[in-house]
């Protein structure tokens, strides 16, 4: 099973500090081969940004732990070369639509995102767009 994370679940599992929940079980579940990781390079980015840039962020997050978690994260998962080419809009934030494209191309089975513009689509040619919790009970299930 393929599966790739929008930046708002990473950023979410950092900001959890007693390490237990429904994020925090999907994410690991990636280091115990539950599923196959995708990751690109504008995830991580925006990750890296997010963090640096929302002051909101930056007091609960360090920058040690960010850069321990992407280490990890590109340690297990499968890093897309990028996308040059046009990418379609599709949602109703085209700013997300690159998620979809690389879901799309990476053949991914699932996108998992908090971003009610993504989850409004529910699927998107073969990728499944879900919440964490619906993911956990995916995860579950097999």
């Amino acid at each position: 099973m393929n599966v790739l994370f929008d930046a708002n679940v990473l950023i979410s599992y950092l900001l959890i500090s007693e390490k237990e929940g429904t994020i925090v079980t999907v994410v690991e579940a990636g280091f115990k081969n539950k599923y196959q990781l995708h990751l690109p390079q504008e995830v991580i980015k925006e990750v890296q940004e997010k963090i640096t840039k929302k002051e909101y962020l930056a007091q609960r997050i360090s920058q040690s732990a960010v850069e321990k978690f992407v280490e990890a994260l590109c340690a297990i998962a499968i890093i897309p070369s990028n996308i040059n080419d046009q990418i379609p809009e599709i949602g109703r934030d085209f700013k997300d639509d690159y998620l979809l494209a690389y879901g799309i191309v990476g053949e991914c089975d699932y996108l998992v995102t908090g971003d009610d513009d993504l989850l409004v689509l529910k699927q998107v040619e073969n990728l499944g767009i879900v919440t964490p919790s619906e993911f956990l009970e995916i995860i579950k299930e097999k």
